[in-house]
């Protein structure tokens, strides 16, 4: 610990006196005379180099003009690839692949000068990311696929007539004028239906929308049909989804991650953030139900009323209740009482380092 406050110390010295050769003692042991001879290192590249690995290791490259041809140079003036193409597109920053146009047909070259795919397909366009690899939408034949670029080999074939990436990693396929979702592997929406899909980031699901309807078809990213609501009315709870009362439902409801009804014709939801456990309220008498589980918990007791914010910042999942026998504190997650409760208690406060405050009556 002394050695690092000395350190430190020394460090903002430097910086506040603008002098580097205050830590040339620091790295000598290291094989260095300096540490402006540390950032000189071509892997660090003053700093960048634990910022971006892709700053020393990314060739850097620029495209030239020959005969109204086009080709690839690097910094000195070698030729990386030959002015051989009709047009060469700017590359993709991550990845440095650029889409190259040669007699009307499309593929793709890296910046290193390597054709990666080369130009025989009607249209390429952009690569984009998927599980660190680049992606390109293709066109062939009047039908779109994806190729993965570095293998030149279809990831989803083209059999379609457009595609359009709406979240990471996956797709809207159209076919015939009917839709559906690929998630590259596998379509888990059947191309079926008459609208676009689409991407709801909150309660992380696909929808459609309905004609002649305000609802929207929704579906989980396994595929899953959960049912259709109306816009906004859907809200992730745990694993399962809160329903919210609208002007369909005058009650609020809970389904499960496959759209099977959990508690029908509920009153309200208590949603905590990071809480698996919920707890609902139907009829004036809240349950505590477990979304991993799916399962109900305290089914004998008649809970009246839940504080699911006691101020135990420690711990997820735990709720004040008040049951039929007093006030007590309840771990939802293990499915045991931290506080049995009684009737004698009238409070109950976090105050912290995992200690609590029960106040009695």
């Amino acid at each position: 610990l002394v050695e690092i406050q000395q350190k430190s110390k020394l460090y903002k010295k430097a910086v506040e006196t603008q002098n580097l050769s205050l830590l040339d003692s620091l790295f000598s042991q290291y094989g260095y005379s300096s540490f402006l001879d540390i950032l000189q290192t071509d892997w660090i590249n003053y700093g960048l180099g634990y910022f971006e690995e892709l700053a020393y290791k990314k060739i850097a490259s620029s495209i030239f003009e020959e005969e109204g041809k086009f080709g690839l140079k690097d910094s000195k003036g070698t030729i990386l690839a030959p002015a051989i193409y009709d047009d060469i597109f700017e590359a993709d920053y991550y990845y440095g692949i650029s889409v190259i146009q040669k007699d009307s047909l499309f593929g793709y070259l890296q910046s290193n000068g390597k054709e990666m795919v080369p130009p025989v397909y009607e249209e390429a366009f952009d690569v984009f990311d998927f599980e660190s690899e680049p992606l390109g939408e293709i066109k062939i034949k009047g039908k779109t696929g994806i190729l993965k670029v570095h293998s030149n080999t279809w990831i989803l074939p083209p059999d379609y007539d457009s595609t359009e990436v709406i979240t990471y990693g996956f797709l809207c396929v159209e076919t015939g004028g009917k839709y559906g979702v690929s998630n590259f592997a596998e379509m888990i929406i059947p191309v079926e239906s008459d609208n676009p899909y689409e991407y709801d980031y909150f309660p992380e699901l696909f929808f459609t929308k309905q004609k002649g309807t305000s609802k929207r078809r929704y579906y989980t990213k396994e595929g899953n049909y959960l049912g259709d609501f109306v816009e906004e009315s859907i809200v992730k709870a745990g694993s399962c989804f809160w329903i919210k009362p609208n002007k369909f439902d005058k009650k609020g409801r809970l389904i499960d991650e496959k759209g099977n009804p959990v508690i029908e014709e509920a009153d309200q939801l208590m949603l905590l953030e990071r809480f698996d456990c919920l707890a609902v309220c139907k009829d004036k008498n809240w349950k505590i139900y477990n979304t991993l589980k799916h399962q109900f918990l305290l089914e004998n007791e008649r809970i009246t009323k839940v504080n699911g914010k006691p101020n135990i910042e420690y711990k997820h999942n735990v709720f004040t209740l008040e049951t039929q026998n007093g006030l007590g504190l309840f771990d939802a997650e293990n499915n045991i009482w931290l506080i049995v409760p009684h009737f004698d208690i009238k409070q109950i406060h976090y105050l912290e380092n995992g200690f609590l405050s029960v106040q009695k009556k």
